[in-house]
């Protein structure tokens, strides 16, 4: 928990950000938001609503994480 916390400090002082067509871009190739290979929207909505989240919420916490591996994949 402290170490999410450090990196998301470390995220803010530098501007690490995913954009929102990075976003979408992520979302759309996830293979679990597909159906025979291609994007499907209500999957997409259902799977996030059985996280408890709304779609703006599930994009948020997914923006977050992103970002969180972008800093990651930089000090690697």
């Amino acid at each position: 928990m402290i170490g999410r916390a450090l990196v998301e400090d470390l995220a803010l002082q530098h501007n690490y950000r995913i954009g929102d067509q990075q976003l979408a871009k992520l979302i759309k190739q996830s293979p679990v938001f597909q159906i025979d290979g291609k994007f499907d929207k209500s999957v997409y909505e259902t799977y996030a609503a059985s996280q408890g989240y709304s779609k703006n919420q599930f994009e948020q916490n997914a923006r977050a994480n992103n970002r969180l591996a972008q800093v990651a994949a930089g000090y690697s």
